[in-house]
């Protein structure tokens, strides 16, 4: 806040009590001198506490038309697929379990044929989620696959920003991820004949950000991931490798942490 209203209204508390003294005097002219000096002391008191109401409503006007309110989302599903275990194919059962919630939200986008950009912002935001998927078969044979995930988290503030510059077939982007005051926690674990992929990760930090980097030529893809914290305690492996694609990143620090990610598609 540029302007300090709670200083604007003492000055006019202060200016109106000046306004309001009755000293003894007995001369017309000193009389009339003195009912000069509080009107106008009186006038300037009015002025500093419309001031301050005036900058107070601006400002919450400007906070309203950039935050907005907050949202709370909650989710649940369990589904058994017996269709699938019959015919030897597919997952045979899933479920879901998703928690979203923030005191405030601000969403801004601007886009043209070319070049688009956005802006996504929450106060206060926690967000939960559990998910559960087990198969059997692929193409009516035995390849038994079991795959975990959950994590939760709570920020103070956090946000991304995007852009994105080219056409349809050849375009780069780039995106930019923080929080402000985050603890966490999450476990991924996906085993199968063809498939690996162990992800787990702890920590809290004051300040975490991170920022993808991609170019996308045609059908190719190569993209840079990197992370960093301040005031932080936290510890990040993962590891995925299947056909067409492979992944590794790492990361371990307190107080300050480094991480990086490197993915390859093609």
């Amino acid at each position: 806040m540029k302007i300090d209203t709670n200083t604007y209204r003492d000055i006019a508390y202060q200016l109106a009590r000046y306004s309001q003294m009755n000293p003894a005097l007995k001369k017309r002219e000193t009389l009339y001198r003195q009912g000069t000096i509080q009107s106008r002391l009186y006038a300037l008191s009015n002025y500093f506490l419309n001031s301050s109401n005036l900058v107070e409503i601006q400002e919450q006007k400007m906070r309203d038309g950039i935050f907005k309110p907050g949202y709370s989302n909650v989710s649940s599903w369990m589904k058994p697929n017996v269709s699938n275990l019959i015919k030897k194919e597919g997952t045979v059962a899933n479920g879901v379990i998703s928690i979203n919630a923030a005191y405030r939200q601000c969403r801004l986008s601007h886009a043209n044929r070319l070049a688009s950009a956005y802006l996504d912002a929450d106060v206060g935001k926690f967000k939960a989620r559990g998910e559960t998927k087990f198969s059997l078969y692929k193409d009516q044979k035995l390849d038994p696959q079991a795959a975990i995930k959950a994590e939760a988290s709570l920020s103070l503030l956090s946000g991304t920003i995007g852009a994105r510059l080219g056409n349809s077939q050849i375009y780069g982007k780039a995106v930019a991820r923080g929080t402000v005051g985050t603890a966490y926690a999450k476990c991924k674990a996906v085993l199968s004949s063809h498939d690996q992929t162990l992800d787990i990760g702890v920590g809290a930090s004051a300040l975490k950000g991170e920022v993808e980097a991609s170019f996308n030529f045609f059908r190719a893809k190569v993209s840079l991931t990197g992370s960093g914290s301040i005031g932080s305690a936290e510890a990040n492996l993962t590891y995925h490798h299947s056909a067409k694609e492979w992944e590794f990143g790492s990361k371990l620090g307190f107080i300050a942490g480094l991480g990086f990610k490197v993915k390859v598609e093609y």
